[in-house]
């Protein structure tokens, strides 16, 4: 009986795990998951579960806020160099509908 050896496949766990970023936002999605910006994306946790489960990637600048609507359907991403990403939430996801510059 010979010896074998396991390798396991690396696969990257995320942008050197940040968590949020020191002038970005929070915002509550429902009662377990929450929405923080965190470098140039915007990233989802379960707080129960404490993992992540959803990332937006963004553009090459930060987000530095971010809003949902009323009803939790839209959320506005807001960039440090004036750009706002509207997302509209449908029942398979979360969909890009809309990209415009503020200035």
């Amino acid at each position: 009986m010979g010896l074998t050896k396991q390798y396991l496949k690396y696969v990257p766990s995320g942008t050197c795990n940040i968590v949020g970023s020191s002038y970005g936002t929070i915002a509550a999605v429902n009662d377990t998951v929450c929405a923080v910006t965190a470098c140039e994306n915007v990233s989802f946790y379960n707080l129960r579960k404490t993992e992540k489960v959803n990332e937006f990637p963004g553009s090459e600048n930060n987000a530095t806020a971010l809003k949902f609507s009323d009803d939790h359907q839209w959320l506005a991403v807001g960039y440090s160099d004036g750009y706002v990403r509207l997302f509209h939430q449908k029942s398979d996801g979360w969909l890009l509908f809309w990209y415009l510059l503020i200035r």
